[in-house]
């Protein structure tokens, strides 16, 4: 966001691929990278109370209660520790325990009619609409 607000400076009006015409570009890129800011500054501090998993991190973050948008909230989270990770802030490690069906619904994203936990091998994932995580990962601090 930075780089955009950067390199289109001179820039007034955003045609998004949806929603409506912007006409402060350079208020409206601003407001998202506060927001980038907010999140990411959630995160680290649900790290460090102890939220360890992408789903204790949405709790945390979002609330407790099972939420529709659970997937996409689990994704921009995944995104934030990816972007964490990069910068050397934060390790991944494969967790321990099994998803619960509550947690295997929240990182699933997209209509599945196999809904259940499974215990078998890691797959890949994506951020985008088809991110697929069949076991969770930890998340630490690097202090």
């Amino acid at each position: 966001m930075r780089r955009l607000a950067s390199e289109f400076a001179d820039a007034r009006t955003i045609y998004g691929g949806h929603g409506p015409v912007v006409d402060d570009a350079q208020a409206k890129i601003a407001d998202y990278i506060a927001h980038r800011a907010m999140r990411e500054e959630q995160i680290v501090a649900a790290l460090r109370d102890g939220s360890r998993t992408i789903p204790d991190l949405v709790r945390k973050i979002y609330g407790p209660e099972p939420h529709a948008l659970s997937a996409a909230m689990a994704r921009q989270i995944l995104a934030h520790l990816l972007a964490l990770q990069a910068e050397g802030r934060v390790v991944a490690r494969p967790g321990e325990q099994g998803l619960s069906a509550e947690e295997y619904a929240m990182l699933q994203s997209g209509p599945r009619s196999d809904r259940r936990p499974r215990r078998s091998g890691r797959t890949g994932c994506g951020i985008g609409a088809e991110m697929r995580l069949e076991s969770l990962d930890e998340y630490t601090l690097v202090c």
